[in-house]
């Protein structure tokens, strides 16, 4: 009878044990690291690199990852150079980390986008994280040499291309146990104003994190959330479809009223959602009682807002306020050729130079006669509205400023600016930086440098755009409230590249170059490691 119950116990039971043997052999391998998997439409349109499938990974903790073990080259015809890569088991661009750091090794790691990563440098090694390692080894080996002890020092970059603070956050809660390190720093906050069609938050589900987390790995249940986002996305294609016009009307700088409306519907990230994952980050680097060190991201200020590829073909495109200022041709390969900076270099900086008439003339071709003259008739009709004699009066200053006439191009663009001024609402703010931006460039080309960056300063409070002062007010906030440390970058570029406020150690509007680079490994060194005093 016992038996008897008992077979039909197990007969009963087998189904269930079958359908949970295959659910377990869904953990088998490694899913977490198929693309395919893990990929939705929800996710892949609007977010960065994702043409590049053997880099990176799309990710239901961390939105995409370096690919794990994977190698290769990202090629930037734009800026004329090649980036060799190879990332670690952890979809990292460092070597192999063991699971077990010595007793006398003080592991630090780097978290941050493409700044950390090294992105358009010549070689991995002028990374920060590689160049603050050699300089921490160099110390470790002299203070040997002496007979005094101390700890060895390991270094893991833990940067990725287009990474948030939101992804801060989760990459931290991913990672931080199993990577132990005692340092950990944080460089984090250019990619979080730029726009996108879902918020970063909105990308991974807070309720069952931990179980989330666990599934994860799961071939089925990576299988059930593709099909799930699949519906998902078939059922909500108006609401993107609404989105997706407003990024095209905000791409043509018509697209929102305020930037209060930007920050709500087109940022990855807030200025008040970034603060919040400083704070978070602090608190998970606290419990894990590690030493943090935030960075205060620079901005590059003579770049011009916002145009990230400051072209002819953007900077002059129609129904927006122009800018005379373009970025040399593959200037990353000229400048490392030892090539000199354009004919027209912005009063001396090696890559951004003002557009020549033929330029100008090349880019618009036959409508260049028509858009001028539509501009002069605007402001010769006293019915034209007020927002089209502003964008006549800034777009004729720049085009004097083209031609070579500094002091009508002044005079026009200090009078769109009052017109801004007295107009209110009228321009978007993208219109109205882009005004404060090219009175920098004038003041700047007049050796008022002051004025200039003052300017410049001005254009990125209005302007959404790579670690705009809006979120730098929250960093600040954030060391000011929980004491934490922190490093000043701005205030080191600043005092290193005085003439032009440290844009010459960015290559770019956000990634530091080689020098750059240096300077925030040394200022990384002199917190963290001890100082040698040589005889």
């Amino acid at each position: 009878m016992a038996r008897s119950l008992s077979r039909e116990i197990l007969f009963r039971l087998t189904p269930t044990l079958l359908v949970l043997l295959v659910f377990l052999l869904g953990f088998l391998g490694a899913p977490e690291d198929s693309g395919w998997l893990n990929r939705t439409p929800l996710w892949a349109r609007g977010d960065p690199f994702y043409s590049s499938d053997d880099m990176f990974v799309a990710s239901p903790l961390l939105i995409w990852r370096g690919t794990p073990g994977a190698s290769g080259s990202l090629e930037s015809r734009w800026l004329g150079v090649e980036n060799r890569w190879s990332h670690n088991a952890h979809g990292l661009r460092d070597d192999a980390v063991s699971a077990e750091k010595g007793n006398d090794t003080q592991r630090i790691l780097n978290l941050g986008d493409s700044a950390t990563w090294g992105l358009n440098l010549d070689d991995r090694s002028q990374t920060y994280s590689d160049q603050l390692e050699s300089i921490l080894a160099e110390r470790h080996r002299s203070r040997k040499a002496t007979g005094e002890n101390g700890p060895a020092y390991e270094v893991i970059n833990a940067g990725t291309i287009g990474y948030s603070s939101f992804q801060g956050v989760q990459f931290l809660r991913e990672h931080l146990q199993r990577l132990d390190p005692d340092v950990v720093t944080v460089y984090l906050g250019n990619n979080d104003p730029m726009q996108s069609r879902l918020k970063d938050a909105d990308r991974i589900p807070d309720r069952l994190s931990d179980v989330h987390r666990i599934l994860s790995g799961n071939v089925f249940y990576l299988l059930l959330r593709k099909a799930f986002y699949a519906l998902l996305w078939q059922t909500s294609l108006s609401a993107q479809h609404e989105l997706e016009e407003l990024v095209s009307r905000e791409r043509t700088l018509e697209g929102y009223a305020s930037k209060a409306d930007y920050y709500r519907l087109l940022a990855r990230v807030a200025p008040d959602e970034y603060e919040q994952n400083l704070r978070d980050m602090v608190a998970l680097v606290n419990e894990h009682g590690a030493r943090l060190i935030l960075l205060e991201v620079p901005m590059n200020l003579p770049w011009p807002p916002p145009l990230p590829k400051p072209t002819p073909t953007v900077a002059l495109r129609d129904r927006q306020y122009w800018s005379a200022v373009q970025i040399e041709p593959r200037y990353l390969a000229r400048q490392r050729a030892g090539q000199p900076p354009g004919e027209r270099s912005l009063a001396g900086h090696p890559y951004l130079s003002l557009l020549t008439p033929k330029q100008f003339d090349a880019h618009l071709g036959d409508r260049s006669e028509r858009v001028l003259r539509g501009f002069r008739q605007a402001l010769a009709d006293p019915a034209a509205p007020h927002p089209m004699k502003i964008l006549a009066l800034h777009n004729l200053g720049v085009w004097h400023l083209i031609q070579g006439d500094r002091s009508t191009a002044s005079k026009q663009i200090a009078r769109a600016a009052e017109r801004i001024r007295a107009c209110g609402d009228c321009p978007t703010p993208a219109s109205t930086a882009m005004n404060h931006y090219m009175q920098g460039v004038v003041d700047l080309l007049e050796s008022r440098r002051d004025d200039a960056f003052d300017h410049f300063l001005k254009s990125r409070q209005t302007w959404p755009f790579a670690m705009s002062p809006d979120y730098a007010r929250r960093f600040s906030r954030v060391v000011s409230d929980l004491d934490v440390e922190w490093i000043d970058l701005p205030r080191l570029f600043a005092s290193r590249d005085p003439e032009f406020r440290g844009s010459r150690l960015m290559h770019d509007w956000v990634h530091p170059n080689e020098f750059g680079s240096r300077i925030i490994a040394e200022a990384l060194a002199e917190r963290i490691g001890p100082r040698v005093e040589h005889q």
